[in-house]
């Protein structure tokens, strides 16, 4: 391990015995590192955890297979058939791709980071995840104190880098940070009032950064894929009272990918959308450069419109635009492109960076808009600007996963985009905005209900809340 000083491996060997004990006296701690890799970790999952004190963390996951490449020479190995010791990434890496990377506390005890993140390029993909977890470099005095009286788990010379540090390491190193953030305020069960406090108080703006441990979750972006193959595409359009849109939305609509297909989803209209799409399908002069698909609702909403319609999608690519075209078609490419060349994993349709129209979007919608973008951007990690623009974009095999995953919060979205959103996150998928143009809508009335579904997307980011920052 050239990355290693060697008096690090020698301190290791030697606290080995005090930090065993300690772990057991005082597992809480080490209980919370466990808990957040366990979130990223599915049952069909490859994983990796490189560092000090693995053993305990890596013991109780469930996954397909496990590699533990440990630091500490006697750290002891558990026997289930599941985790495999190994002396080396190269052992990990030759059986294929490794789906999850942890690094508990690895970074800080390294000789050479850049090297160690080099060489993890020889077993991940872009769907690989990196998740780093560190100690906060402001609490770098008190942990010394502790250590020093005994009061923490005994450690090696750190490097104390803080989470710039740290992201400035992966771009440099063929990285790319999806999100960072703080956890563990309370290390201590406190009566059962420790996992109450790290979980709300915690993760609050301003508290958080008292917290004891930082975090990034990171993707490989090194090898480029600009002018990479073209991937098929289903443009999904929601459509209800919307007959006067139909055709101006299809004589602008662009062709994407190798194969385009396009899915109306008519949701109870009052005027003549169903019979308009159809004969729309039938006579267009642009018909024959498309794949038509076509349903109705049986429920109701945008939600329940954009699973229906993607339950039935088979492009590589699922984009939502709205049939109101509000957000102009042409913007579409922009989409495609970013996902064809793997630029981020999930795209969000941006209304609030070009000049909009008079009167698109009235001012209260303008404010709730904007109010919830702060909220969400702190919620997921990432930053988004526009959280309610109905475009969005996301690969049709991430979305399948979003589905079988996190089925609860969709429940309670009456809209369909924080479902998408939050789902995204929880996945750890890179998410960038896309700007778009808004326009005013030229027939037709908005189908939103402000209050009611203002208070809906509240209880959505309430109960993702109390999920997500666990």
């Amino acid at each position: 391990m050239t990355w290693l000083h060697a008096e690090t491996v020698a301190f290791l060997e030697r606290s080995h015995q005090a930090r065993i004990e300690f772990r057991r006296r005082h597992p809480f701690y080490h209980e919370d590192d466990f808990e957040f890799l366990r979130r990223m970790v599915k049952p069909d999952s490859r994983v990796l955890v490189v560092g000090g004190c693995v053993e305990f963390i890596s013991r109780p996951l469930t996954c397909q297979a496990l590699y533990v490449l440990d630091f500490d020479p006697l750290e002891h190995r558990t026997a289930a058939a599941h985790i495999h010791p190994i002396a080396t990434l190269a052992e990990a890496f030759q059986d294929g791709p490794i789906d999850v990377i942890f690094l508990p506390y690895t970074l800080q005890l390294l000789e050479d980071i850049q090297n160690f993140l080099q060489d993890l390029h020889q077993g991940v993909t872009p769907q690989t995840r990196i998740v780093i977890i560190q100690y906060n470099f402001l609490w770098a005095p008190l942990i010394r104190l502790t250590q020093k009286f005994a009061l923490k788990t005994p450690a090696a010379d750190l490097n104390w880098l803080n989470r710039q540090d740290v992201i400035n390491m992966l771009e440099l190193t063929g990285f790319q940070a999806i999100t960072a953030g703080m956890r563990c305020l309370v290390p201590f069960r406190l009566l059962g009032l420790g996992p109450w406090l790290n979980t709300y108080a915690g993760s609050l703006p301003g508290i958080s950064w008292l917290s004891q441990k930082s975090y990034v979750i990171a993707r490989s972006v090194s090898t480029p894929t600009h002018g990479s193959p073209g991937q098929s595409v289903s443009v999904l359009i929601p459509a209800r009272n919307e007959a006067g849109n139909i055709r101006p939305l299809l004589n602008r609509l662009p062709v994407l990918g190798t194969r385009c297909e396009v899915i109306f989803v008519e949701g109870h209209s009052q005027d003549k959308t169903w019979e308009e799409i159809l004969r729309q399908i039938k006579e267009h002069e642009r018909r024959d450069l498309f794949e038509f698909k076509t349903m109705q609702q049986t429920q109701k909403g945008k939600a329940d419109a954009v699973r229906l319609g993607f339950s039935q999608a088979t492009g590589d690519i699922l984009i939502i635009l709205d049939a109101d075209i509000s957000v102009q078609p042409e913007d579409l490419v922009h989409f495609y492109a970013a996902l064809n060349d793997n630029t981020a994993e999930f795209l969000n349709g941006s209304r609030l960076v070009y000049k909009m129209e008079r009167d698109a979007m009235q001012i209260l919608n303008l404010f709730f808009n904007k109010l919830f973008a702060v909220i969400l951007s702190w919620l997921i990690g990432q930053r988004v600007k526009d959280t309610l623009c109905g475009t969005k974009a996301i690969s049709r095999k991430n979305y399948e996963r979003i589905r079988l995953q996190h089925q609860t919060l969709g429940a309670l979205d009456p809209f369909g985009d924080f479902e998408l959103l939050l789902g995204a996150s929880c996945l750890n998928l890179k998410i960038r905005d896309v700007p778009v143009r808004y326009k005013q809508r030229v027939y037709g009335s908005t189908n939103i209900s402000r209050f009611k579904n203002g208070w809906e997307l509240l209880t959505v980011v309430w109960r993702a809340w109390s999920e997500m920052k666990r």
